[in-house]
């Protein structure tokens, strides 16, 4: 029988690695939308640090990359801000 306390261990994972995808998939309805935004407005948002920001918008990055030809993912160091470029 499993104990209590790991039925509290699962969940807390399960938000966890639910949390991380909520995020990236915010970021990249940000950019899909055309929205400006910067990794402090994530930060601020979902009390997450600048290197965690940093890797989501990198995988979002590769994934651009990795199924599109025709866009890129930039960013705009004149605002400082992310952005998606078509060519």
């Amino acid at each position: 029988m499993t104990h209590p306390f790991m039925y509290k261990i699962i969940i807390k994972t399960y938000r966890i690695s639910m949390s991380k995808y909520y995020v990236i998939l915010y970021i990249y309805d940000l950019l899909l939308s055309k929205t400006r935004f910067n990794t402090k407005d994530i930060e601020t948002k979902f009390n997450i640090s600048y290197r965690t920001v940093k890797r989501y918008i990198s995988n979002i990055k590769d994934y651009i990359l990795a199924t599109s030809e025709h866009r890129e993912l930039i960013y705009s160091s004149a605002d400082k801000t992310y952005k998606i470029v078509e060519f």
